[in-house]
C-alpha cells in the first residue's frame, strides 16, 4: 500500500522534474492499478484461509493463524514485508515474514537442503518496492515481484522465472529499494567496482536489460549498494577489509582492493562514522566492531586491513537495535540473531543461536525487521 512518505515522494518528483510529470502520474496510476489488484487477491486468500483454518495439522493450523495475521495486517494500516529468494535458473519465489518466522519457532526448514543450496541471492521486500537484479555476466535490470509465487504454508509453491536469462547466466545479485539513491556502488568478487547513475536505471523498461561492460564474465558482481553518501566498506572472505569514501571510486572497473591469493570480495556495505559493525561468518562467528577501528584509506588499491581471521566470511551489517540477521543454512533451517544482544569485541563470539551453524554452515545472510521476527 502507498505510504504519506511514498506521496511525497511521487510529488517531490513532479516538482524537480516538470517535463516528466505525464510519466510520472502514469507511472503512479499504474502503480495505484496494481495495489487494487493485490488488495483484491490478498481479500480472496484471507477469505480462503478463514474457511481452511480448523482443518489439518496443529502445525499448519499454527501457520495459517500467522498468514492470517500477516494479510490481515497488510489490508489494515501495516505493510507487509516478505523474502524474495532467487535460484540460479532465474526463478524467484516470496516468502512471508510470518513463514519465516515459524521455520525459525519451529526450526523445521524452510527450504529443502538440494534447494537451499541452489540459491543465488536473496533480500527483503516491502509492499511496492521495484527490485534491481544483477546477473553473474553483468546484466542489470529492474523488475516488480507481485506476481512473484508466495511460499504457502505446506511448502507446495513453486517458484517462477521473471526475467530470461542466457544459456550458463545466473542471478548474482537482488537488491530492493523504495527510494533510489542517486548513485549504487558495485564491488565485484575480485574487487573491481563502478557507480551506476539510478537516472540510466529509471530509463530502463522493465524487464528490459543493460550491459554493465566494465564487469567481465569471470569476475561476476558480489554486492550492490547505495553509492551516494559515506564510505564503502569492502570486505573478503578471508577478513581483509578496504574502507575508502565512495566520491574515490573512479572509472568503472576501478580496482578498490589488492586481494590475497584465493581470495575474494565476499561482502560490502556503505557505511557512517558512528557506526559499529556486525560480521557473522558461515560456521557462526560474531564479531561486534567500532567502525572508528577499521582504517579509512585514502585511495583505493591497497591490500587493505586484517579486520578478522577468517576463511568463511558470510556477510556484514550495520549493528541497528531495530534490526535482525536471519541465517538460512545448508540444510534449508533459519537462524536469527539480534546485534543489540552482541558486545563490542575484536575476539569471535559464538552466539547461542548460531552454534548449529558449527554442522550446518550458513548460505545466506539477511537483515530483517527486528518487530516482525519478535526476536529479542
Amino acid at each position: 500500500m502507498i505510504r504519506k512518505s511514498d506521496i511525497r515522494w511521487w510529488i517531490s518528483e513532479v516538482e524537480k522534474h516538470p517535463e516528466a510529470a505525464s510519466d510520472i502520474v502514469d507511472k503512479l496510476a499504474q502503480r495505484l492499478v496494481e495495489l487494487d489488484q493485490e488488495n483484491e487477491r490478498l481479500r480472496d486468500r484471507l477469505v480462503h484461509l478463514e474457511k481452511t483454518r480448523t482443518a489439518g495439522s496443529d502445525a499448519q493450523s499454527k501457520a495459517l493463524r500467522h498468514e492470517i495475521k500477516e494479510l490481515k495486517a497488510t489490508l489494515g494500516v501495516k505493510s507487509s514485508s516478505s523474502l524474495l529468494v532467487a535460484w540460479d535458473s532465474g526463478r524467484m519465489l516470496r516468502v512471508p515474514i510470518s513463514r519465516l518466522r515459524l521455520a525459525v519457532q519451529q526450526r523445521k526448514p524452510l527450504f529443502s537442503s538440494g534447494s537451499a543450496l541452489g540459491i543465488s541471492s536473496m533480500c527483503m521486500l516491502r509492499p511496492g518496492q521495484e527490485v534491481l537484479v544483477i546477473t553473474n555476466e553483468g546484466r542489470l535490470t529492474r523488475v516488480r515481484p507481485e506476481k512473484t509465487p508466495t511460499l504457502d504454508p505446506g511448502n507446495k509453491v513453486e517458484p517462477e522465472s521473471l526475467i530470461e536469462l542466457a544459456e550458463y547466466e545466473q542471478i548474482a545479485l537482488l537488491r530492493a529499494y523504495t527510494h533510489a539513491p542517486r548513485f549504487w556502488t558495485i564491488v565485484t568478487r575480485r574487487g573491481n567496482a563502478g557507480q551506476l547513475m539510478h537516472a540510466q536505471v529509471n530509463r530502463l523498461a522493465m524487464g528490459s536489460w543493460m550491459p554493465l561492460t566494465w564487469i567481465e564474465e569471470r569476475d561476476p558482481p558480489a554486492s550492490i549498494c547505495e553509492g551516494d553518501q559515506g564510505d564503502l566498506m569492502t570486505l573478503t572472505t578471508n577478513g581483509m577489509v578496504m574502507r575508502i569514501p565512495h566520491r574515490l571510486i573512479g572509472k568503472p572497473g576501478t580496482s578498490i582492493i589488492k586481494l590475497e591469493d584465493y581470495d575474494r570480495v565476499h561482502a560490502s556495505a556503505s557505511v557512517k562514522i558512528d557506526q559499529d559493525v556486525v560480521l557473522v561468518t558461515a560456521s557462526g562467528m560474531v564479531w561486534r566492531l567500532d567502525l572508528e577501528k577499521v582504517k579509512r584509506y585514502s585511495s583505493p588499491g591497497k591490500l587493505g586491513q586484517r579486520l578478522i581471521r577468517t576463511h568463511d566470511l558470510l556477510s556484514a551489517f550495520a549493528a541497528n537495535d531495530n534490526r535482525a540477521v536471519a541465517i538460512v543454512r545448508t540444510s534449508g533451517k533459519v537462524s536469527v540473531i539480534h546485534p543489540s544482544s552482541i558486545k563490542q569485541t575484536r575476539k569471535p563470539l559464538v552466539d547461542d543461536a548460531l552454534e548449529e551453524l558449527a554442522h550446518d554452515p550458513g548460505l545466506f545472510a539477511v537483515d530483517v525487521p527486528r518487530a516482525l521476527m519478535h526476536v529479542g
